[in-house]
């Protein structure tokens, strides 16, 4: 009886550890909300869970993209409009809103927000990983992140199948990264990037150059200048020498005079660039300690 109960206890770990982590069922489907909330629910279980919570880290990095792009479609950024024909794929996925929302400056300040509020939730989450043995074995190029806000999620794999080589495509699907401890502190430091370039945009005055120039990257702007959205704002144009559009491009070359409106966000810019420093060293210190070469994101 004994040696039967060891015997169901050691398949029952070696299924386990063979078994593909959660966060992965998820990525590859392009399902992160639901995946964020079966991995909280699991971590609620087991906290100890530190694949897990390296899992719901990933997936709240992405969200952060996703949340991103899904608002700038909904304030009407300019694609096609901007960039005129795309190439079929391309075309498929780069969707123009057709009836977009009228985006003011407080509406783009608060998308910045929203992104850099994302990125702390991953970078708290990726922080909170202690196991230095942790594995997260990840199919790279099948993780599935809807990045345009328009409910099509689509992989590396997908994109190569359509514009690249057949073997650029069978690649992609069998790209196998088994993230380990390092890389969850370059993940996190990541994070802390992005958010001290988040919070130096906000804490800089770009009202007027969005007055001036925002119609050149969204269909609908609240501005005081509604003359400027008479004209072309088709990049394209610039091979015909299309004088206006020359001038809006011009102005928004020079309107790159950001006055300091909250100097604390500096402040919080700053601590994040240090936290990342932090996450640096404690990369190259897990990194060193390595003695395999496993799949890795940095050898």
């Amino acid at each position: 009886i004994l040696l039967v109960m060891i015997s169901g206890i050691f398949l029952q770990a070696m299924q386990h550890a063979g078994a593909a982590p959660l966060a992965e069922e998820y990525l590859t489907q392009g399902k992160l909300t639901e995946g964020a909330e079966a991995i909280r629910s699991e971590l609620k279980k087991s906290p100890e869970n530190d694949e897990a919570r390296f899992g719901l880290g990933v997936i709240q990095f992405f969200q952060s993209f996703e949340h991103l792009g899904s608002s700038l479609y909904d304030n009407g950024l300019r694609v096609r409009g901007a960039f005129g024909n795309l190439p079929g794929p391309l075309s498929n996925i780069l969707t123009q809103n057709p009836d977009p929302e009228t985006v003011s400056y407080a509406d783009v300040r608060q998308i910045i927000q929203t992104w850099v509020n994302d990125l702390n939730e991953a970078e708290k989450t990726l922080s909170a990983v202690k196991d230095s043995d942790v594995k997260l074995p990840l199919h790279v190029g099948l993780i599935k992140v809807d990045l345009f806000g328009t409910g099509k999620p689509v992989s590396a794999e997908f994109l190569l199948g359509q514009m690249g080589s057949p073997a650029q495509q069978q690649a992609a699907e069998k790209f196998l990264i088994r993230f380990d401890r390092g890389d969850a502190d370059w993940l996190a430091g990541y994070c802390n990037f992005l958010c001290a370039w988040g919070e130096v945009l906000l804490a800089v005055d770009g009202q007027e150059m969005f007055n001036c120039t925002a119609h050149l990257f969204f269909e609908k702007v609240e501005t005081p200048y509604l003359f400027l959205m008479e004209g072309s704002r088709n990049l394209n144009d610039l091979r015909r020498f299309d004088r206006p559009l020359i001038s809006d491009i011009l102005a928004f070359i020079h309107l790159w005079r950001f006055e300091l409106k909250e100097p604390d966000r500096m402040k919080v810019a700053l601590s994040h660039l240090e936290d990342m420093q932090q996450h640096a060293k404690s990369m190259w210190k897990h990194y060193l300690a390595e003695t395999d070469n496993e799949n890795e994101w940095i050898p």
